[in-house]
């Protein structure tokens, strides 16, 4: 039940659709953890570069991370 935004450094956000691919977006957007699978997720095509992923869903019973992680 975790959802979470990725940035890259121009702040703008990630998203991958089925259909269209990767990109990156002016418009905020999530992406969900697969329960189905462990609660992993799979970020798709990052080039090199840092980036910030921020939680901002936790699941029920959980708190939200208290700080962004740089990845």
């Amino acid at each position: 039940g975790a959802e979470f935004q990725l940035t890259n450094a121009d702040g703008k956000y990630y998203f991958y659709d089925l259909v269209t691919g990767t990109g990156w977006s002016d418009t905020p957007t999530t992406f969900a953890a697969d329960i189905e699978d462990d609660n992993i997720f799979t970020l798709h095509d990052l080039p090199d570069g840092t980036y910030t992923l921020t939680e901002t869903k936790a699941p029920d019973g959980y708190q939200l991370l208290t700080s962004n992680i740089t990845i």
